[in-house]
């Protein structure tokens, strides 16, 4: 990427020399994308991190707003990571890399701070390690930045102005969307008891926000405060180093840089082998979905004045119109399945695993009893014992990019195999677009989007058409999960706050593991 280029997609942040002075003692990098947070206590860096979410301010603007009103003191004396740096650095090139200690990396903790990266290279980097956690910026909060997204560095000449074009297309779409719903929603939504103007505004501008946003790409800007031991950071390293997306692997040549900074031993050996290059590719090339819309095998995307003369006379205008299906959630494999009663056989795997008995021992009725008491007893904030791990489910799902972003939370206790973003397994049209009347809106998005995938997916860029696929579009994935994680799962995503698409997706899962084990799951969705 060239230098004009990359400072046309970023933007820059404007700190005072002052600010700067003061940034510079917590933050390893004062004006770049990507840095590591030091010398700041743990409980002030959580705080901050949320603020990701819900404020469009960075991390650094946060810490100094919070710096500056009072409400937080920090040190001000030398830094600290580059003397305990020091004086570690020989320890660690012993222990950890001589000796081969890697445990000892999982200590040692780093903060990174992620900003102007598309919303597909953020997905990438949070399945790049389970045992890294995440707060990330939120469409559902927050309007995102006409302008505001990633062009892909191969991309030049026509290729590069279709793209452009399309962008500005897919936000004026998301303008007319969420202006369209703010209307109906004003019209059509009732006042709660004692609710204000502006909390009722908010409220409703939230609403359209979740639902606009079906029409943006992955292209668009995110930002994510991220923090990680070292471990975890130079195994996430090897996975994003082997990406086939150029936006990842300068991504992870900035974390480690500025990782490195508080790191400068552990961090070592995260350039991926040949042989993880190898698979990854693979593994990508299978992955790759069709270029075309299943719903329209062999047929070109009309263009712009096509698809106009198609809605003029009475068609749907364009795209894969016929497959405009919610989520899908198959369950394939869980424990007991052939049996003649799954459910005992599901019993019987925890009580086996709460009295550490031997296969084919009889179980005592206390086990039994106890682990009835377990899910009977259970209520909102607890979590089912260990045990009910030895319970595991299998499913396929079919879900929008929006509920996929959202599935991703909860990584930590869900295995995924996915494929990559793509357009050919259709896409969700949110119900509050339809009952505003502007369904025909969205289409137009998916159309703009599917015609620019088929371009460049023909002209050979394939990881760059990625960028153009929406939050509407469907993506497949395969995911296995224990009793104990379906329970913070449903418990979390079938709330009456839950969002409706991943909600939707959570309940066909919950109706068809009920169907095998309803004692077992009754307290799952307790909220």
């Amino acid at each position: 990427m060239t230098g004009a280029r990359e400072q046309e997609r970023r933007h820059v942040e404007l700190f005072t020399p002052a600010e700067k002075a003061l940034l510079s003692r917590y933050v390893t990098n004062v004006t770049g994308d990507v840095y590591a947070i030091v010398n700041v206590p743990e409980e002030v860096v959580a705080v901050i991190f949320a603020y990701v979410s819900r404020s469009p301010a960075s991390f650094k603007r946060n810490l100094l707003r919070l710096m500056q009103s009072g409400d937080v003191e920090l040190p001000v004396g030398p830094s600290l990571f580059q003397k305990a740096g020091e004086k570690a650095a020989e320890f660690h090139r012993r222990w950890v890399i001589g000796y081969g200690h890697s445990s000892v990396a999982e200590h040692a903790v780093v903060h990174i701070g992620v900003e102007n990266v598309s919303r597909l290279a953020s997905a990438v980097l949070e399945l790049a390690n389970p045992f890294l956690s995440f707060t990330e910026y939120s469409q559902r909060y927050q309007k995102p930045v006409r302008g505001r997204y990633y062009v892909p560095c191969e991309l030049a000449g026509d290729l590069l102005a279709a793209y452009r074009r399309t962008m500005d297309f897919l936000y004026d779409r998301y303008e007319e969307l969420y202006h369209g719903l703010v209307a109906y929603l004003e019209s059509g939504t009732a006042r709660l008891p004692g609710e204000t103007d502006n909390a009722r505004a908010a409220r409703l501008d939230k609403k359209a926000f979740e639902d606009a946003r079906y029409a943006l790409p992955l292209a668009m800007f995110t930002s994510l405060g991220a923090t990680g031991n070292g471990r975890a950071w130079r195994d996430a390293l090897q996975i994003l180093y082997a990406s086939p997306y150029a936006e990842v692997r300068a991504m992870a040549n900035r974390i480690e840089e500025e990782a490195g900074q508080v790191l400068p031993t552990l961090l070592r050996h995260s350039t991926p082998t040949a042989y993880m290059e190898k698979m990854e590719k693979e593994r990508h090339r299978l992955a790759q979905p069709p270029a075309r819309s299943c719903t329209e095998p062999g047929r070109t995307v009309p263009g712009r004045a096509e698809r106009s003369a198609a809605s003029g006379a009475g068609g749907n205008g364009g795209g894969s119109s016929d497959n405009n299906h919610g989520p899908q959630a198959i369950l394939l494999d869980y424990t007991g399945y052939g049996a003649a009663d799954p459910e005992e056989v599901a019993v019987r795997r925890i009580a086996e695993a709460l009295g550490a008995t031997r296969p084919g021992e009889a179980i005592s009725a206390e086990l039994y009893a106890l682990v009835d008491a377990a899910i009977g007893e259970i209520t909102t904030h607890d979590a089912l014992p260990e045990a009910c791990r030895w319970v595991r489910y299998e499913a396929y799902c079919c879900l929008s990019e929006a509920a996929w972003h959202q599935l991703l939370r909860h990584r930590r206790g869900m295995t995924f195999q996915w494929n990559a973003p793509g357009i050919a397994y259709g896409f969700t049209i949110p119900g509050s677009i339809k009952a505003a009347g502007l369904e025909q809106c969205l289409r137009e998005a998916v159309s703009a989007a599917e015609e620019l995938y088929v371009y460049l997916c023909g002209a050979g860029f394939p990881e760059a058409a990625a960028y153009t696929v929406l939050n509407a579009h469907h993506r497949r994935i395969r995911t296995e999960f224990d009793l104990r994680q379906f329970y913070h799962l449903a418990n979390l995503r079938l709330a009456p706050e839950a969002q409706w698409d991943i909600k939707e997706l959570v309940r066909q899962l919950y109706q068809q593991i009920m169907a095998v084990h309803p004692n077992l799951c009754r307290r799952a969705s307790r909220r």
